[in-house]
């Protein structure tokens, strides 16, 4: 949806990313009451989308209404091409600008706040970076494969952030990106390496910041998605947000990058789970894996995969065995053809200099 040329929604749509349901279990009740129907659709509801410019149109649920909507916005066509939604990062920055957990709006005030465009709002903080709590940093940030074969791969570079939570280093030939733990991101639900808004939002920018730096040059440099990371983020800020809008403008950018003539590798190095992939990877020209049981390549996590299908982990484990799509084993999903290469590696934590080249 957040793709779309233009949305067309019904007062009885609903659009988001993560269900009710979803994030308050993996957030907890306080998080997110499923119970709550009028917070479902205070929250994602097809009304609450059209008021704060994530929808274009909203009509009644009506057959004859709908379908004119429907031909009035195919005759329209394009109107301003480059425009698009998952395009606008200065609205989505500034948008995000609004936005502190610590302090939460409530649904309503987002229509205040935003308006009913689609276009750049005044912030409340000075970046999509800002909003910490003094004191909170961490001294040292969390070592995870991504950070680890980020820097093993580009030569040694020192990354850059983008933002504390997105690292970007770039050489003559590539830009390698990887999305890492923030312990002190000021939106709480993405702090363990979850793709949430900010993250979204700043792989977009650091792809089309390649884009813009090559565009006259014959050959483009590749762009390498260095993945490890455990989901996109489950929690009510991000869903009142418009998370998949978020997600539209980093899945767009790398489209884009792609259409450019960047040639896109995605290297998933530990978890890919979920829309966190989807934003984060799964565009790519090619999917290498390394074949390492810290390897994960799914749906979703595993515990909650058991619960949805109302099993334990070891039950889902053995239906695995027969249904090849149910299975986490890094190998079965090469085996379905979702993967162009399994990397045979020594230590997929501390690569040694022959994994760094096999790589």
């Amino acid at each position: 949806a957040g793709l779309c040329t233009r949305l067309i929604v019904t007062p009885q749509a609903r659009i988001g990313l993560n269900g009710p349901a979803v994030i308050e279990q993996e957030g907890g009740i306080d998080e997110f009451d499923s119970s709550d129907h009028t917070l479902i659709w205070a929250v994602d509801g097809g009304e609450q989308r059209y008021a704060t410019g994530l929808a274009d149109d909203l009509v009644p649920d009506d057959a004859d209404l709908l379908r004119a909507a429907l031909i009035d916005a195919i005759n329209a066509g394009v109107v301003d091409p480059g425009r698009h939604r998952s395009q606008r990062l200065d609205v989505l920055a500034s948008r995000l600008g609004t936005l502190d957990p610590a302090t939460p709006v409530k649904p309503q005030d987002l229509r205040t706040l935003w308006g009913g465009r689609y276009e750049p709002v005044a912030a409340r903080i000075n970046s999509v970076t800002d909003g910490d709590r003094p004191g909170d940093k961490s001294a040292e940030p969390p070592a995870t494969r991504g950070r680890t074969w980020l820097g093993a791969l580009s030569g040694g570079h020192v990354p850059e952030p983008v933002i504390p939570s997105v690292l970007c280093t770039t050489t003559d030939t590539a830009r390698y990106l990887a999305v890492v733990p923030d312990p002190d991101n000021r939106f709480y639900r993405a702090r363990k390496g979850e793709v949430g808004l900010t993250e979204s939002l700043a792989l977009a920018q650091a792809v089309r910041e390649l884009i813009e730096a090559d565009k006259d040059t014959q050959h483009k440099r590749a762009i390498i998605a260095v993945v490890d990371l455990p989901s996109q983020a489950y929690g009510r800020n991000e869903e009142m947000a418009g998370l998949h809008q978020a997600m539209a403008a980093s899945t767009d950018a790398y489209h884009a990058a792609r259409i450019a003539g960047h040639p896109i590798v995605a290297l998933v190095v530990g978890t890919a789970l979920s829309g966190g992939f989807l934003t984060h990877g799964l565009q790519a020209n090619q999917i290498l894996a390394l074949d390492d049981p810290g390897v994960e390549i799914h749906a979703m996590h595993k515990a909650a995969a058991a619960r949805i299908t109302l099993r334990t982990v070891d039950e889902l484990d053995e239906l695995a065995k027969i249904i090849v799509p149910m299975s986490y084993n890094v190998e079965a999903w090469a085996k379905l053809g979702f993967c162009d290469g399994l990397l045979k590696i020594q230590n997929a934590d501390a690569p040694t200099p022959q994994d760094i080249e096999t790589a």
